[in-house]
């Protein structure tokens, strides 16, 4: 599990003994269990800005980023907890000393990602937790999107409700004609059908302007794990062209003529066919 811990707090002190300690803030048994696992801290002065932050996460190599995020620091959770794994914590620490507090969230957190990482590892429920948030309309998306996007409340019911999410989007599933099962398609409330190609004839786009910089790390990591970012989904109505307004991934709407389908990237982008 290659996967980067990062800190986010405005505290020097605290920034210091992370650089310090390192890896032996994590408890012993999970670095042994884990030693692909690495930690840092991210100073936010009062002059950070979100863009700062989306281009230090879009250039991440790890397969997977844990975000602990001081809760002095809130105004970023609602950017940032999409696309990355990310935890609140008391920046009082809880009364405890630092290394005593961070052994224990840290127990929580990196086992409740631990679990969560071999389900985004099966391709079969990948494509159901990548599903363009903008634009599929199901209230079970809406609710798996919840345990996430506030910052991820990791305790022993987070992956037990996670499972029942998955379970009833994985119900949504049908192919589009009854007699060929070869293809199948995820359909939203829209009768609208989603399916994840394996075609990369498309390309991401993120060149700002006109996108934002969070769209390049939302193009990239979907709740703290990488997944490809050259493969997108076709987007279709049973019998019908498809047409209508559709909004990208920095939250434009746009619309779009009749046409057979759509390519639309996990992030919402969608370009030309």
């Amino acid at each position: 599990m290659n996967t980067s811990i990062i800190v986010l707090t405005p505290d020097d002190n605290v920034s210091q003994t992370i650089g310090i300690r390192k890896t032996l803030l994590i408890p012993e048994d999970l670095r042994k269990r884990y030693p692909r696992i690495s930690i840092r801290s991210y100073i936010v002065a009062d002059s950070t800005t979100i863009d700062d932050l989306a281009i230090f996460f879009a250039a991440q190599t790890s397969d997977g980023v844990i975000v602990l995020c001081d809760n002095r620091l809130g105004r970023f959770v609602k950017d940032l907890a999409t696309p990355l794994f990310t935890i609140i914590f008391d920046y009082d620490l809880g009364g405890k000393s630092l290394q005593n507090y961070f052994w224990m969230i840290l127990s929580k957190v990196i086992k409740a990602f631990a679990a969560f990482a071999p389900r985004f590892d099966n391709e079969k429920l990948r494509k159901l937790l990548i599903l363009p948030l903008r634009n599929f309309s199901a209230d079970g998306l809406r609710q798996l999107h919840g345990l996430f996007k506030d910052g991820v409340t990791a305790d022993g019911k987070f992956i037990n409700e996670l499972d029942k999410l998955l379970k009833a989007l994985r119900q949504r599933q049908r192919p589009k004609n009854e007699a060929n099962y070869s293809r199948t398609y995820i359909v939203d409330d829209n009768e609208r059908y989603f399916e994840y190609g394996k075609e990369k004839h498309s390309q991401l786009e993120t060149g700002v302007p006109p996108h934002n910089r969070l769209c390049a790390v939302a193009g990239i990591f979907r709740f703290g794990k990488r997944y490809d970012r050259q493969r997108h989904f076709n987007l279709s109505l049973q019998g019908q062209r498809i047409q209508g307004t559709f909004y990208d991934c920095h939250g434009q709407s746009a619309e779009r003529r009749p046409t057979t389908h759509i390519n639309m990237f996990p992030n919402d982008f969608f370009g030309a066919n």
